[in-house]
């Protein structure tokens, strides 16, 4: 009976902490670069057009949106690369919360205009 307890015990530990952790692109630049926080974008999104941001947020993957956000603000992304082909990433990255770093672009706002900004080009990606 002992030996269940312990099992019972240990069992959720074990699986809820096997989730795999991924980084692509230049991780060096975690280091470098501050978090700005995406809710920024939604009303001043003109004042970082063409700078080079790090954001956290979930990654949804879907027709027509390839974006990340946090329910509020929502950024487009054109493409995942040169930090890693997008062929690789989806099972990795979907719905998952992550930081990335990428050159961002105030004029494109992605599929129908309905984003706050999107990033042209993907430097670094660090899941959680």
């Amino acid at each position: 009976m002992d030996k269940l307890k312990i099992l019972l015990i240990i069992l959720p530990f074990v699986l809820f902490s096997c989730k795999k952790e991924y980084d692509y692109g230049n991780s060096e630049l975690f280091e470098k670069i501050d978090l700005t926080d995406i809710n920024i974008l939604k009303g001043y999104r003109t004042k970082f057009d063409n700078d080079t941001l790090r954001v956290k947020g979930k990654v949804t993957i879907s027709f027509e949106n390839i974006s990340i956000g946090n329910g509020d603000s929502w950024i487009w992304v054109d493409s995942f690369e040169p930090a890693v082909e997008f062929d690789t990433v989806y099972n990795n990255l979907n719905y998952r919360e992550v930081e990335l770093i990428g050159l961002f672009d105030s004029k494109n706002t992605g599929h129908l205009g309905q984003y706050n900004g999107g990033f042209e080009k993907i430097y670094a990606i660090k899941t959680e």
